[in-house]
């Protein structure tokens, strides 16, 4: 069915560079979703498990998204996943009725999502979830979004981070977004997710999504941000894949981004340099960016044989 064959895979994960500063550590598995009674389910499964053992062949460490999963699909995926992610989106069912966004999703029915944070956590995996913001939610949308998540962490311990993700218009989109949320509204959610959200979950805002090109003004967004509790920027690489209409700002020099990325915040700030690259402008304000791997320190010992074997090559 058009889907990307294993000896494809394996030629795009040996090119990839797997030494200096500019090296690949994190390979992101995502894929169309295969309805779950389809013929097809089974064989789609087992090429994102094939996929994802030849990452790790090549010394990468894969994370999956890719949709909704039965139990066993999510326990099987683990044995060869380092970290794994689902977007809880928003808790609100109504975007699923019609001419609403999600009408024609049965896979972002919230009940579900919620289900697969749980499940997530039962299985002790390490795992990502967020909020896509300016969808058609409103502020107490949000709010109860933010509180399943603490609740499921709560339970088990397991969500790294949350990233609050604004919808951003995509080339081949029709949908526009929602007149309701505006970019300038997200510092304040961040300060809100930090208020509700344990310490021990990282807050993540994907800089491509706020540093557009040509608006010098959404730095101050950025540094908002940062000011309000995020300290994670998430993987820059090349290509945003979920976005690519956005590219990844350049993280210290002209060429390819570096790969994960979190955002640290120290005292006394510098002077603002000339060289608007992501390192500078972070410089300005007195943070800097510290690599880390995909699995926090905590929760390493959760990894399965496999990622773990490679995370410690």
């Amino acid at each position: 069915p058009g889907w990307l064959s294993v000896e494809a895979a394996r030629k795009v994960l040996q090119e990839l560079k797997t030494k200096g500063e500019d090296r690949v550590v994190e390979v992101l598995v995502m894929a169309g979703e295969v309805q779950p009674k389809s013929r097809l389910r089974r064989h789609w499964y087992m090429r994102i498990m094939d996929i994802c053992r030849e990452a790790l062949g090549c010394g990468f460490l894969p994370h999956t998204n890719v949709g909704p999963l039965s139990r066993s699909e999510m326990e099987g995926l683990a044995s060869v996943n380092a970290s794994m992610g689902l977007m809880l989106e928003q808790i609100a069912p109504r975007l699923q009725h019609k001419g609403e966004v999600h009408e024609k999703a049965p896979s972002k029915a919230p009940d579900l999502r919620i289900q697969q944070l749980e499940m997530a956590g039962q299985l002790r995996i390490p795992f990502t979830t967020g909020l896509l913001l300016g969808i058609g939610e409103g502020p107490a949308d949000r709010i109860r979004t933010l509180e399943a998540i603490a609740e499921s962490h709560a339970r088990h311990g397991h969500i790294q981070e949350v990233i609050l993700q604004p919808h951003s218009l995509g080339g081949q989109q029709r949908y526009r977004g929602d007149a309701d949320w505006a970019i300038d509204l997200l510092p304040d959610l961040v300060e809100t997710a930090r208020d509700m959200l344990p310490a021990d979950v990282k807050l993540q805002v994907p800089p491509n999504l706020v540093l557009v090109p040509g608006i010098r003004g959404r730095e101050d967004i950025l540094k908002a941000c940062l000011d309000a509790g995020a300290r994670d920027l998430g993987d820059i690489s090349s290509l945003d894949e979920v976005n690519p209409d956005y590219a990844f700002p350049s993280v210290d020099s002209a060429e390819d981004p570096s790969p994960d990325v979190c955002a640290a915040l120290e005292t006394d700030a510098p002077e603002a340099h000339e060289k608007r690259t992501l390192k500078a402008i972070l410089s300005s304000w007195g943070c800097s960016l510290e690599e880390r791997l995909l699995v926090h320190p905590a929760l390493r010992g959760w990894m399965r044989p496999a990622p773990k074997a490679v995370a410690a090559a």
